[in-house]
């Protein structure tokens, strides 16, 4: 395959992704650690830290 060919092709997948990109819109805006603090400490009573709860579920790995 010609390189010509092959960057018309990528130009035009990333032409593309772009276009789908713009259509998406976030559900709901990313919350800041105080606000989940917040949210969290409202709903639950817990003896544990909620930020420290917090940041331990952020940085854990989910499969999706």
């Amino acid at each position: 395959m010609k390189e010509s060919l092959i960057i018309k092709k990528l130009k035009n997948v990333d032409r593309e992704l772009h276009s789908i990109m713009e259509e998406l819109e976030p559900k709901k805006p990313a919350m800041s650690l105080e606000e989940l603090r917040e949210a969290f400490s409202k709903s639950v009573k817990l003896d544990i830290d909620p930020t420290k709860l917090i940041r331990k579920m952020r940085d854990r790995k989910y499969d999706l």
